[in-house]
């Protein structure tokens, strides 16, 4: 059922002129299956929009992904007006997209389960920041709290690289307090991999730049 959803959905975005060709897809895809194969199921502090969704589904119950759309959604709607269509035409895609497929990876039958914690930090590390890098790249934008950066950055002038730490640290400070410490130091360690990755695929030099894109 899951998989015919996706593909309704490719469907209709791809009749919507919403995704344009198979990167749109497959630029998210390595960062939900980060998310949804190990980081997770592992039970690891998540940084992000998606870190904050799952704190949020503590509290309301539906699932992840469905929580990160709603999410992404009001983040959306937010920078259609704070910033303008241009950059909500950039980031419509990967919003809708990477919640989808991270229900889709959520719902595969495989298990990491027997995985160490080292072995899943790194495998988990590496898509991460591969995928962001990969959509940094490409020149899209990854929607989640990047836009809220945006914002702020257009507005009052805020760094987006300041915005996006003081989110994220906020975001795994809460997480702190239902987790285990060595599941939040597993967080902390996938988000440092994941962002030095993700400046090697993206052969940045704008360290801010690379920031906006591990705000999933």
């Amino acid at each position: 059922m899951c998989r015919i959803s996706l593909f309704a959905l490719m469907f209709v975005l791809s009749q919507a002129k919403i995704i344009s060709s198979s990167s749109d897809i497959s630029l998210p895809a390595s960062v939900s299956a980060s998310f949804g194969l190990v980081i997770i199921p592992k039970g690891f502090a998540v940084a992000g929009v998606t870190g904050f969704s799952k704190v949020l589904t503590d509290v309301i119950p539906i699932s992840l992904s469905l929580m990160v759309l709603i999410v992404n959604f009001i983040l959306f709607v937010f920078g259609i007006f704070c910033v303008g269509k241009e950059f909500a035409a950039k980031t419509v895609a990967v919003s809708i997209i990477f919640p989808v497929l991270l229900e889709f990876f959520i719902q595969l039958p495989v298990n990491f389960n027997e995985w160490n914690r080292i072995a899943c930090v790194i495998t988990g590390g590496i898509m991460l920041g591969s995928g962001a890098g990969l959509i940094l790249r490409s020149g899209a934008s990854c929607g989640g709290f990047d836009i809220f950066a945006v914002i702020l950055n257009k507005k009052f002038r805020f760094s987006m690289a300041t915005v996006l730490n003081i989110c994220d640290a906020i975001v795994i400070l809460i997480h702190a307090f239902g987790n285990t410490p060595i599941q939040t130091l597993c967080g902390i360690l996938v988000i440092t991999i994941s962002a030095r990755v993700a400046g090697r695929a993206a052969t940045l030099k704008d360290k801010g730049n690379m920031c906006a894109d591990l705000s999933y």
